[in-house]
């Protein structure tokens, strides 16, 4: 990080964050229709083929997401992912609509370049 000098006062300085972020990071649920529960290998097969379906083989040796919560009876998880890759995998997982011949989709709840981001939620009802 660079610091840089605030004032003419050499003992104050401010830091400033990278513009590119090295991680991004998605709350995402995977909903079923009829399907109540999953685990976490069937999480990461659904989100291997979002990308395979959208990009090839290609994509997936290039896109890798990693699983870094998962809540098993919500189907709500958080995915790490090379920023380079972050859009191509959020599309992919827009796109996605079938999974082992059962009718599925990925809702994508947030999104933010830090971890930390996903912790607060300023769009939340407050009362």
């Amino acid at each position: 990080m660079a610091a840089t000098s605030a004032t003419s006062n050499p003992n104050i300085k401010t830091f400033r964050l990278p513009r590119k972020t090295e991680f991004g990071f998605l709350k995402v649920t995977l909903e079923y229709a009829d399907r109540l529960s999953f685990d976490i290998i069937h999480l990461k097969s659904a989100i291997r083929r979002a990308v395979q379906d959208l990009f090839g083989e290609c994509g997936l040796a290039r896109i890798n997401a990693d699983i870094l919560k998962f809540d098993e009876s919500t189907g709500c998880c958080t995915l790490r992912v090379d920023s380079r890759e972050f859009l191509n995998l959020q599309n992919a997982l827009v796109l996605f609509g079938n999974f082992d011949g059962q009718q599925c989709r990925f809702k994508i709840d947030q999104v933010s370049p830090f971890l930390l981001g996903l912790d607060s939620n300023s769009r939340a009802d407050y009362d």
